[in-house]
């Protein structure tokens, strides 16, 4: 799902909600996800963020985490749109 730079979008969070999500994976650092917005869903969520220094070193995290993405249930993951 995506979202934005400092909210997380109704109906993303809707949804994120309907599907039982217990853990939420950000993908990329606070310049294209706010930290408010991390803070917001650890209301309600586990929130993991994968980043790195450029999106290079963030599709790097995202691999090397992408096992333990695929064996959470109830995960949903949320790049910048």
């Amino acid at each position: 799902m995506l979202t934005e730079l400092d909210a997380t979008p109704a109906n993303v969070l809707a949804r994120m909600v309907a599907s039982g999500a217990k853990d939420v994976w950000l993908i990329g650092g606070e310049g294209v996800i706010s930290k408010a917005q991390e803070t917001a869903l650890s209301a309600t969520f586990t929130v993991h963020r994968l980043a790195g220094l450029d999106r290079y070193k963030t599709s790097e995290a995202v691999i090397k985490a992408a096992g333990v993405a695929a064996s959470t249930p109830h995960t949903a993951t949320l790049p910048p749109g």
